[in-house]
């Protein structure tokens, strides 16, 4: 009788468990559609039928929970947490169920939440910007060297930003016009945020009143930076380039294993455009980086090493580094065991 009984258990494990259970979810996994439509009047019966059990046992384990000090309602109503979600978004994806793009979406859409402007501005000493009172001409000439399409306008300096200029403004002006200035009607005003201002509010700003710059200012009223809606962009789809733009994240590719990348890039843009690791700490950007690693003020071919990169500085502007080159080192072969 005691094998019997021990036999008969392992027999009812396996066709509960295998038949049961594990092949018919694998098969649903499989053919997600086809299983929907082949359960779901069956499924409605099922549940007709079983429906004064299923509340009788609902409400016995509500007052079980009760009993413990919990509320039911609020443990059932809980929704995902945004890092709850991008955990199952991350096995979407190495399950192949979300593909690259699809997850680099997903992912950029909920870290907006944790997003400040000063995180995706362009900072100060890279704004371009005219003074009041400037030309077509020399709106022109700016434009063209440096690619971009929309130039703030200041007045006594860039703590006094007055305001922007869009390029195809400029096409109403006439050519006799081009030596004077550029009218102040042409003049967009710009969005005012603060450092700590939360990216997903300042996207809905600029949704609202559809402007596509805005200045960011410190807790003393200067100019932290410029955020423009590309730049908001970026941090969800990934980099956007254009005919004006370096590829990657900034990156020029000099060799198959070096680039020349602008240092005020975010070492994790730069991680996931080279594909190397490049460790995160009390700096924002790649020459931060440099400088801390070597413990002053950065020169031109100074050089940082870690194990997978080299990165050496290779134009500064005063004490700022402006680019760095980046050799990317090939992991070491793998030794094998005989």
């Amino acid at each position: 009788h005691t094998i019997s009984l021990i036999v008969s258990l392992i027999i009812v494990l396996f066709l509960h468990m295998v038949i049961g259970e594990m092949a018919p979810k694998n098969l649903a996994i499989a053919e997600p559609d086809r299983a929907a439509r082949l359960l779901a009047y069956p499924n409605r019966v099922y549940t007709f039928l079983l429906k004064p059990a299923i509340m009788l046992l609902n409400g016995m384990a509500n007052v079980g929970m009760r009993l413990f000090g919990y509320d039911p309602d609020e443990i059932g109503s809980e929704a995902h947490t945004a890092d709850d979600l991008a955990t199952m978004i991350s096995t979407g994806r190495e399950g192949g169920v979300i593909e690259e793009f699809t997850h680099r979406l997903l992912t950029g859409a909920i870290d907006l939440n944790d997003l400040d402007a000063s995180d995706v501005m362009l900072p100060r000493p890279d704004v371009v910007a005219l003074p009041n009172g400037s030309t077509p001409a020399q709106f022109e000439d700016i434009v063209v060297a440096s690619g971009l399409s929309r130039i703030p306008t200041y007045g006594d300096d860039l703590d006094d930003l007055t305001g922007f200029i869009h390029a195809k403004d400029l096409l109403v002006i006439d050519d006799e016009q081009r030596d004077q200035p550029i009218p102040a009607t042409l003049i967009r005003p710009l969005l005012a945020v603060p450092e700590s201002g939360g990216v997903r509010q300042l996207l809905g700003k600029m949704r609202r009143e559809r402007n596509h710059m805005a200045v960011v200012v410190d807790e003393h009223g200067a100019t932290s930076g410029i955020v423009t809606l590309e730049d908001i962009a970026e941090e969800v789809v990934g980099d956007i380039t254009d005919e004006h733009d370096r590829s990657g994240a900034g990156a020029l590719t000099l060799a198959p294993d070096r680039f020349l990348v602008s240092a005020g890039l975010r070492p994790d843009e730069v991680s996931r455009s080279l594909g190397v690791d490049i460790p995160d700490g009390e700096y924002e950007t790649l020459g931060g980086l440099v400088m801390e690693r070597l413990g002053r003020i950065p020169e031109t071919d100074d050089v940082i090493h870690d194990g997978g990169w080299t990165m050496r500085v290779k134009r500064m502007s005063g004490r700022r580094v402006i680019d760095v080159e980046i050799t990317v080192h090939p992991p070491p072969p793998s030794v094998e065991e005989h």
